[in-house]
């Protein structure tokens, strides 16, 4: 190869790994602190019951809650696209923005460009004769890259390297051909040394600016895209810790996305934390819902039906009806531990037929995936029947 070709093949090369080393020094030693990192992510997010602000700049209880949950996962050391992929998968209505247009960032990615174009103008723009010894090094270097590339092919054929590594090094030698093919052929000729001088001011101002570039480029992209993950790598599979979450902020939810499928075990955690709060008018509509919906799975549609008829007995004391309701839950779970154990319940209590709540109690006791807490209460309960004990409730 000429020293010109040679010389603007290096120059490439160099330019390359000079970017690579500035971006790999951004990604080590930029800092960004955890709230600007939030506010960042918060503003790529649209708030789900907002008018197009993003839960950074809405003031509502849910977009508060979202940002929450943003900052609770970086403090955790979760990636960009995690947390944005947690939040798209968990709050139904939740998109992404579009990035805002600004002059700062199509100055970032046109000038660089600009450059990028003017090196590359300088590099291949003139054409230098050389000697027959330069022509016959060109040929050498092309034959030997053209060989580089059989010889992986060869392999792969073999299967003495695996499919990644040659379709790497494949790629790697086929560049490495196309820029030899780029630079004009050697032509015979001596060029003068201020000629020389000229062409090599030239090479190293093309040549810089190539590197200067690139290294705009890539570094302008880890700023900007902030994670080398990306944050389109699909929806989270995993739901968001309603503990964290507001009554208010689930109503919200609720409301704006009434036709979702999967807005059920939404509702009914939100109907369960009523109940434990004793908020039982709060909680009626919310497992009625449930109840009542094509999409609930079985487990919900029976914890549903088995608080509406405790509810029913310990509001109103309608045994009957809350009878119905558990036998009902128990049809759609067959043996399954709350329905059968608040009808012991009110087997004992409500109806007064210790013998046959003993029964029950027993059957729940079979369980053997039964929570500790619970299989405690449920002998508790069995020991008090068996012992003639009045009912405690």
């Amino acid at each position: 190869m000429s020293p010109r070709s040679s010389r603007a093949v290096s120059y490439i090369r160099l330019g390359l790994t000079v970017a690579l080393a500035a971006v790999l020094a951004v990604s080590l030693l930029t800092y960004e602190p955890e709230a600007d990192r939030a506010e960042r992510i918060g503003h790529l997010i649209k708030c789900p019951v907002c008018s197009g602000e993003s839960i950074a700049d809405s003031g509502t209880q849910l977009a508060d809650d979202m940002m929450t949950l943003v900052r609770d996962r970086i403090a955790s050391g979760a990636t960009d696209a995690e947390i944005i992929e947690e939040i798209l998968g968990s709050y139904s209505g939740a998109v992404l923005l579009d990035p805002e247009l600004s002059l700062s960032t199509v100055a970032l990615w046109l000038i660089p460009a600009a450059i990028l174009v003017g090196g590359l103008v300088m590099v291949v723009s003139r054409r230098r004769r050389t000697s027959p010894a330069e022509e016959a090094d060109f040929n050498r270097q092309r034959e030997a890259a053209q060989v580089d590339l059989e010889g992986v092919t060869a392999q792969r054929e073999a299967g003495e390297i695996d499919e990644e590594t040659a379709d790497r090094l494949s790629a790697l030698y086929r560049s490495e051909l196309e820029v030899l093919d780029e630079v004009p052929s050697p032509e015979p000729n001596v060029r003068s040394r201020s000629e020389s001088r000229g062409w090599s001011r030239r090479m190293i101002l093309g040549s810089t600016l190539l590197v200067t570039a690139f290294a705009v480029v890539l570094v302008g992209a880890f700023v900007f895209l902030g994670d080398p993950e990306g944050t389109g790598a699909g929806v989270a599979d995993g739901e968001v810790d309603l503990s964290s979450v507001s009554n208010e902020t689930m109503e919200s939810v609720i409301a704006a996305n009434l036709d979702d499928p999967q807005i059920d075990g939404m509702r009914l955690a939100l109907a369960e934390r009523y109940f434990t709060e004793g908020s039982y008018s709060e909680a009626l509509p919310q497992y009625l819902a449930v109840a009542e919906s094509d999409g609930a799975n079985p487990t919900q549609v029976s914890t549903a039906l088995s608080r509406l008829g405790w509810m029913t007995y310990e509001g109103n004391g309608e045994v009957e009806t809350a009878m119905g309701l558990l036998n009902e839950a128990l049809e759609v779970t067959p043996g399954a531990p709350l329905p059968l154990y608040l009808k012991g319940q009110i087997t004992w209590c409500g109806a007064h037929q210790p013998d046959q709540a003993a029964a029950i109690f027993t059957e729940v006791l079979v369980n053997s995936d039964l929570d500790p807490s619970v299989r405690a209460a449920v002998e508790e309960d069995l020991r008090s029947v068996e012992e003639g004990e009045s009912c405690p409730t």
